[in-house]
């Protein structure tokens, strides 16, 4: 028996095939983008949260050290009730 001979390519094929390659490479490029940009966002949001619970400490912190000035403790923010000394 003959083996039967490889079907020649078509014209188109070596341009088909040049797209699909750009296609891959690009589509390659999209998902590379899109993780640095959601690194980046978590990192955004992570410094954001820090920045956001340093401030509340600090704030918390002066807070103690400045005296009433009616002598009371004012712990509304903990206790919406009202103040509980």
């Amino acid at each position: 028996m003959t083996e039967p001979s490889p079907v020649p390519p078509s014209p188109g094929d070596g341009r088909r095939l040049e797209q699909l390659r750009e296609r891959r490479a690009a589509a390659a490029a999209d998902r590379a983008a899109f993780e640095a940009n959601r690194r980046h966002g978590l990192r955004s949001r992570h410094a954001a949260k820090l920045a956001h619970l340093a401030a509340r400490a600090r704030a918390a912190d002066e807070s103690q050290e400045a005296p009433s000035t009616d002598g009371t403790h004012d712990n509304t923010q903990n206790h919406p009730e009202g103040d509980v000394a």
